[in-house]
């Protein structure tokens, strides 16, 4: 819905979405996410290689876009309040992988 409504290329955004889950998977192993610091790394990096690569998607698809070092700034900028304000939002959840169900009924012990 993300693409129609947004006039680009469609299946843009849906393409960057997948390339940024799989940036996490990547960045899952060798980064400890159980700490604060590296989620929010990886929240970091993971924003900032979405915008970037929006940019250089759209520019090979040839639609009018004019990169600057004020887009950087403003990528960089997006990224770190991102990366911060997720450190809140995960700590409201408090989700550990030992709290996710696996599925099938709940064993009383």
């Amino acid at each position: 819905m993300l693409d129609i409504l947004s006039g680009g290329v469609i299946g843009l955004h849906t393409f960057l979405y997948l390339i940024v889950y799989c940036i996490i998977r990547l960045l899952s192993h060798p980064v400890d996410l159980f700490s604060p610091a590296g989620r929010t790394s990886v929240i970091f990096i993971a924003v900032m290689a979405k915008e970037l690569l929006l940019v250089l998607l759209l520019n090979l698809f040839s639609l009018h876009n004019d990169f600057s070092l004020d887009s950087l700034y403003k990528f960089c900028i997006s990224s770190i309040i991102t990366s911060i304000i997720s450190i809140f939002i995960l700590h409201f959840f408090k989700i550990t992988p030992s709290e996710i169900p696996r599925g099938g009924k709940d064993e009383e012990k």
